[in-house]
């Protein structure tokens, strides 16, 4: 992860408050996991339905680029096609036009049509599930950066 515009200490420094909350982030993220086992493990199926959702979700988000357009996306109020684009540099039109089409249609992303200027633009921007979800992702990328230096 060697970079000259990445300042590990810096980046500490800055996420200061987070990565002292990441100790308690994790206490209440084991009491919840026992509570969870203790009233559903008695359900018949509950691991592999489980399971199941896991994988759904892990294969939707590791498709090439969505938590890249995401990452761009929480960082803007809104970004149109071209703009995300431009961010991610090497990705082509049509696997943006593809991960946006299923980011909308997971209630990620929200699509909003310009029709009013010409040509007609496109602005992308995350919905509160998308930002829940970056918000959510984000301790963990902390967690896995502060833990492998």
């Amino acid at each position: 992860m060697e970079n000259n515009f990445f300042n590990p200490e810096r980046f500490r420094n800055n996420w200061k408050d987070i990565l002292e909350l990441l100790e308690e982030i994790q206490f209440a993220a084991e009491k919840g996991i026992s509570n969870h086992c203790a009233i559903f493990n008695d359900i018949p199926q509950h691991e592999k339905i489980e399971r199941m959702l896991m994988k759904n979700i892990f294969q939707f988000l590791q498709r090439k680029w969505t938590l890249e357009i995401v990452n761009a996306l929480a960082f803007h109020e809104h970004l149109y096609f071209n703009e995300i684009k431009n961010h991610l540099k090497t990705i082509t039109s049509k696997t943006l036009s593809e991960r946006l089409k299923e980011l909308v249609e997971g209630k990620i992303v929200y699509r909003q049509v310009e029709s009013s200027s010409s040509p007609v633009r496109v602005k992308y921007s995350l919905t509160n599930y998308g930002k829940g979800l970056h918000h959510t992702l984000l301790p963990f990328v902390i967690y896995f950066f502060t833990n492998t230096q």
